[in-house]
């Protein structure tokens, strides 16, 4: 049995950070607002697939304070902890994972029309859901209902205009891990910074987004990514996302691109059925690069309706064109004031290569959640 305490090797700075938003919290104990989460999962497996079962409990407590309300503006700051344990075993071994990670720590100062807000904190826009070409900052996994996701340590301002338009500028803290759709790690400990213009047309609201960063990697020194996407509500709604990054190094240069567009239609049926469905290509050229295949082909359909006042059903269905593989998930909760309940199934390829320390749903499995808030 292996132990993991993810705590003990928290950089350096960002230890800083909620040493600060603890102080804070103390030395403001009046007028706390303290709030609860215990989440436990449970996942078993077909025989067939490398994971027999996962066991997990996790425990978010959260701290929010508002330090000052006035009129004209605000000042407030929210911590939250992860404490959390699970218990793998798969084919080949059993191993235990204990972690406690701060999951936000940020302090926002807000205005009639705009806001600062540094800290770790959740970043992420663009009007799709399923499959984001645009998912820069976060890790939501469309399979799971709480749409948790690790935030990033930066600084964001967001300034907001009378027609609905708005600007965002950010600044991040670069680490030397992938962040989901990127190709390449960031240089550890560098400054990422970016920005996004939102503007509401008649027919659609669109924006333009921008961010750069620096890379830990022997061929290519920097990234500059752009962004466009566009939501239309019309008789049906529709959307599309895309994306063009250029890497470039000292004697090597590549381009890289992403595109998705999306609908979804709610049918009159029963409490009302509403259906979902998104494309998503990507593509390398000029140069290539070896982490990132040439070409990306997906395809997903959802569909989710209430079945009462508390219950709610849901499934996605998605396929990938190049490894020709489906993904099947279906999800029934019933939630109440204190408790949520999930019952999910997972049909998803075969991993035929894995490491035996890290954590996979191949294969068929059941999950079953229970969420506790107070």
């Amino acid at each position: 049995m292996k132990e993991l305490l993810d705590f003990n090797i928290l950089e350096k700075e960002t230890k800083a950070i909620f040493l600060v938003f603890f102080v804070l919290n103390v030395v403001l104990l009046n007028s706390l607002s303290f709030k609860n989460e215990i989440k436990t999962r449970t996942n078993l497996f077909e025989k067939k697939s490398s994971q027999q079962y996962h066991l997990g409990i996790s425990y978010k407590p959260e701290i929010y304070r508002e330090i000052i309300q006035k009129e004209s503006f605000s000042l407030d700051l929210e911590t939250i902890v992860n404490l959390s344990f699970q218990n793998v075993k798969n084919d080949k071994k059993t191993f235990s994972e204990t972690a406690a990670d701060f999951y936000r720590g940020w302090i926002r100062f807000n205005a009639e029309k705009y806001e600062i807000r540094f800290g770790l904190q959740q970043v992420n826009f663009g009007p799709a859901f399923l499959l984001r070409s645009l998912k820069w900052f976060d890790l939501i996994n469309p399979q799971d209902p709480l749409a948790e996701t690790e935030g990033v340590t930066s600084l964001l301002f967001r300034y907001f205009f009378l027609n609905n338009a708005n600007i965002w500028f950010w600044s991040l803290l670069g680490q030397n891990e992938i962040k989901d759709l990127e190709m390449l790690n960031s240089k550890d400990n560098s400054l990422e910074f970016g920005g996004r213009f939102q503007y509401p047309f008649k027919i659609c609201e669109s924006a333009l987004s921008f961010h750069h960063r620096k890379l830990e990697n022997s061929d290519y020194d920097l990234e500059f990514r752009f962004g466009f996407d566009s939501r239309f509500d019309l008789l049906i709604g529709f959307w599309l996302e895309t994306f063009l990054s250029r890497f470039e190094g000292n004697e090597n240069s590549a381009w890289t691109k992403m595109f998705t567009f999306g609908a979804d239609y709610t049918l009159p049926f029963l409490n009302g059925i509403h259906f979902l469905a998104e494309h998503q290509n990507g593509s390398q050229f000029t140069t290539e690069i070896s982490d990132f295949p040439k070409d990306l082909q997906l395809s997903a359909i959802s569909a989710d309706f209430a079945t009462g006042f508390f219950s709610k059903f849901r499934t996605i269905f998605s396929y990938d064109w190049i490894s020709e593989n489906w993904y099947r998930f279906i999800s029934y909760q019933m939630s109440f004031d204190y408790w949520s309940f999930y019952m999910n199934f997972l049909w998803n390829p075969q991993n035929g290569n894995i490491d035996y320390e890290e954590i996979y749903f191949d294969g068929k499995s059941v999950q079953l959640m229970i969420v506790v808030n107070f």
